[in-house]
């Protein structure tokens, strides 16, 4: 039997929904870039963290208690910097952790391989249901409404316009209705 893993994204649609509880029972839960565990959204959106996957650009903007959460098990980030080790240090995650760096060229191999248009960046919501699809994971997911919104934050509207978020709603869309993924909600 294939271990299960849910990646939640950051959408604002689990708000009231009492569906935390449910999160937080996957054997492994994937979240991305910043997101808040706090008591306010708990009951939502779960505490549970095993695999943080973040951007390369955007890991001095998280939120400090990131930083320090001893209960994630690895880091995935999605980097095009060369300088591995300054992310590291920024990040002060302790030596137990697991660090993955997925490089612009593993990258560039998931958008062809998906067919995915030229001109935009793949999200990291949808690369990383490829990558953990080709990881062997049978792959749950919940709370991506494929637009730049979140829960926790107001965000700015250009935020995710180098995206194709059409492509990508009808491609998650598609691996759901194919049995490829399994989608989860309330």
């Amino acid at each position: 039997m294939k271990k299960q893993i849910l990646l939640i994204g950051n959408a604002s649609t689990l708000s009231d929904t009492n569906f935390g509880k449910t999160i937080d029972s996957y054997d492994c839960v994937v979240r991305f870039n910043k997101f808040d565990l706090s008591n306010i959204y708990k009951k939502d959106y779960g505490e549970k963290i095993n695999i943080w996957i973040v951007n390369g650009y955007e890991y001095k903007n998280l939120p400090k208690s990131h930083k320090h959460n001893t209960n994630i098990e690895q880091i995935y980030i999605s980097s095009t910097t060369k300088n591995v080790n300054d992310i590291k240090k920024y990040l002060k995650m302790k030596e137990a952790n697991k660090y993955y760096f997925f490089d612009k060229t593993y990258n560039e191999d998931v958008k062809i391989k998906i067919n995915y248009p030229k001109k935009f960046n793949i999200s990291l919501g949808l690369f990383s249901i490829i990558h953990f699809i080709e990881q062997g994971y049978d792959v749950f997911i919940t709370n991506m409404n494929h637009t730049p919104t979140h829960y926790f934050e107001n965000v700015n509207p250009k935020l995710g316009q180098n995206h194709n978020w059409k492509f990508e709603k009808d491609y998650i869309k598609n691996m759901v209705n194919t049995n490829i993924i399994s989608e989860i909600y309330p």
